[in-house]
């Protein structure tokens, strides 16, 4: 992840084991996306699917794990490699379980008892939930394998754009349960909240992922907001950290 990493074989399989979690939740967020555009047979195909290929994100992340702490006790990590090492097992983490919520939302649909044509304005919201949330989550992926400390703190703000349409989404099956239409039963809204609120939270882990490629990149945290206005850092952002060497924090080859 840029240069100045180590070319360890041990480094090398983590980078390549994470290349391929990331691209397999990719392809699962991007299915599942791909299915507000299809119907019948066609579209629950798909999200059987993404059910079924949830297994196989499961297995990377545990690999990945295996070869991250392999990396660390044969080469002892120091400044960006122990970030990347560090990184790598919170980004793991978060990948899987995104592929988790891609899973759920997927089993979801399956049972939702109410099609697009019927509540067209619900559905639209949940394909723009699902349109903004995979772009999120293609952009910190993007900055995570390139290595690009900026693009990455730039994307948390995206989230709110997710959070004000979940907050669309809650409101307008409230109002149909309550209006008592007849168009949507109490357990097709739960169903429905409960995507709007899985999409939610796959732009959240995704900005989560970006501030962690923030962290790995740059050394210094962006989580929660924390910024002092009055210096224009984070919080530690101008802390000196000294190597036992004397080589400070981000002057030595591996940082």
């Amino acid at each position: 992840m840029g240069s100045g990493a180590t070319s360890s074989q041990e480094f090398a399989a983590v980078r390549k084991r994470l290349e391929e979690l990331a691209s397999a939740v990719l392809g699962q967020s991007r299915a599942l996306r791909s299915t507000f555009g299809t119907n019948g047979a066609k579209r629950l195909e798909v999200l059987s699917q993404i059910i079924a290929k949830d297994a196989e994100v499961d297995s990377l992340e545990l690999s990945l794990d295996d070869l991250t702490v392999a990396f660390m006790n044969y080469r002892a990590p120091l400044g960006r490699d122990l970030r990347y090492a560090i990184g790598a097992i919170d980004v793991a983490a978060g990948l899987e379980r995104v592929g988790d919520c891609v899973r759920i939302i997927a089993r979801n649909m399956c049972d939702i008892r109410v099609m697009p044509e019927d509540m067209p304005l619900i559905w639209g919201v949940l394909k723009d939930l699902s349109d903004k949330s995979n772009i999120i989550l293609e952009k910190a992926v993007a900055a995570l394998l390139s290595g690009d400390g900026k693009s990455a703190e730039s994307i948390p703000a995206l989230d709110n754009a997710v959070d004000a349409l979940q907050d669309q989404a809650h409101d307008m099956v409230l109002k149909s349960l309550r209006g008592g239409s007849g168009n949507l039963d109490p357990e097709t809204g739960l169903l429905l909240v409960a995507c709007a609120n899985k999409f939610e939270s796959i732009a959240d882990i995704a900005c989560h992922i970006a501030e962690t490629v923030v962290y790995i990149v740059q050394g210094r945290r962006i989580r929660h907001g924390q910024y002092d206005a009055a210096s224009g850092q984070m919080p530690g952002q101008g802390l000196v950290l000294a190597k036992p060497n004397g080589d400070k924090e981000g002057e030595g080859s591996n940082s």
